[in-house]
């Protein structure tokens, strides 16, 4: 069970999500919409996003669909440049984790996870948080992940490029505050999506893998979606410079899971 946010809680704002046609973003992006957000849905994969705006149209909601590529700076310039007015900015757009062995990355995974994952927030935070601080008010939040603190091996790209989107956070959130924009970010704990269905195969991870988290479940794509929703209303108002962890309290301390039952 997620929050309830009222349906008016973003009237007559407009919310860009990047990397929203499926996962986390798609979840963000339909929640936000719920709350009455303009949303425009931006991926890779034009198709896809526009499957989703048109869905979120077919219930009532407003959503459009922009294709766009933002490994490549300049492409993402000129996105920043040619959307026009944000009020809120969800930069969730990633390449997913990697799972390889450090001494054996290559140098190209390097350069799109950071291209993903800290470029492309830095340059659309800085595009679309300027306009926002001339009119005033704004919201950025970006989607980091417990790897920025806790890294497990063999995601070093991955967890090294969340630890700058945390540390970008409080800069923009220190700088842009004064200015009427808040910035804040959003660290989850892993979640299974079929972006990185590879990964947790892989790993052995399933519904058991729960009982390692004090909540006893694994998370959703919608519990990460409330926070982040949250943190575009003025519910959020005087929350600024934040790295909020929905993990379910895995970060709070150590946690001795509860015997498996017995049949």
């Amino acid at each position: 069970m997620t929050a309830v946010i009222s349906v008016d809680a973003l009237a007559g704002r407009r919310a860009l999500v990047t990397g929203a046609a499926r996962g986390i973003g798609e979840a963000i992006a339909r929640s936000m919409a719920s709350a009455g957000a303009d949303v425009v849905i931006a991926d890779l994969n034009g198709d896809a996003a526009g499957a989703v705006a048109d869905a979120l149209v077919g219930e009532g909601h407003k959503a459009t669909a922009v294709a766009v590529d933002l490994s490549q700076r300049d492409t993402v310039l000129d996105f920043a440049r040619s959307i026009g007015q944000v009020d809120v900015l969800v930069n969730n757009a990633a390449p997913g984790q990697t799972n390889t062995p450090f001494l054996d990355t290559p140098d190209e995974e390097w350069d799109i996870q950071f291209a993903l994952l800290l470029t492309a927030p830095r340059l659309l935070s800085r595009e679309l948080g300027r306009a926002m601080a001339e009119r005033g008010h704004g919201a950025i939040v970006n989607i980091s992940s417990a790897s920025a603190v806790r890294p497990a091996a063999f995601v070093a790209p991955y967890a090294a490029a969340k630890a700058g989107v945390e540390v970008l956070t409080k800069v923009l959130a220190l700088e842009l505050g004064p200015r009427g924009v808040r910035a804040n970010a959003v660290a989850p704990t892993f979640v299974p999506t079929e972006r990185n269905r590879p990964v947790w195969e892989r790993v052995g991870f399933s519904e058991n893998s729960g009982r390692a988290n004090p909540l006893g479940r694994i998370a959703t794509p919608d519990d990460v979606a409330a926070v982040v929703t949250w943190l575009a209303t003025d519910g959020a108002a005087y929350v600024n410079g934040q790295i909020i962890a929905v993990d379910g309290g895995t970060s709070a301390g150590i946690f001795l899971p509860p015997p498996a039952p017995t049949s």
